[in-house]
């Protein structure tokens, strides 16, 4: 049986071989002409304003802890109290990995930057010294 793709059809020259049966020719087979229309490019979203952004990103934030600490209160109510000293523990290490978190972040972000200015100043005397007629 016949998939019929080489029937003739009313858009298709016999003759023609069928298409979407070879590999897509190359961009060296196509002559000039034949290329193909580049689709026009999508809008560019305005810019968000930066402040409506981050109270956006902070009521997110405050909902999911919220979400958290009703989730944690039925919990502990269903396992009659057992759950509150897990839940606790896990405070505990929570805030001590945070507290890790934002001070080694804190400490290691100053030393990047003042190395960055560091090689930035380095980088402008040697361009200033380039400069310079001899």
């Amino acid at each position: 049986m016949s998939s019929g793709a080489d029937r003739p059809t009313p858009d298709r020259d016999p003759a023609e071989p069928a298409r979407g049966n070879g590999p897509a020719p190359s961009s060296a087979d196509r002559s000039q002409g034949e290329r193909r229309p580049t689709p026009p490019k999508p809008a560019r979203p305005e810019a968000a304003d930066d402040d409506a952004a981050r109270r956006r990103g902070c009521l997110a934030m405050l909902l999911a802890g919220f979400l958290v600490l009703m989730a944690l209160v039925a919990l502990a109510f269903l396992s009659q109290g057992y759950l509150i000293p897990v839940v606790l523990i896990a405070a505990v290490l929570f805030l001590y990995i945070f507290f890790h978190y934002v001070v080694w972040g804190w400490w290691l972000g100053n030393i990047i930057r003042e190395e960055a200015r560091q090689e930035e100043e380095a980088r402008q005397a040697m361009q200033q010294a380039e400069q310079r007629p001899q």
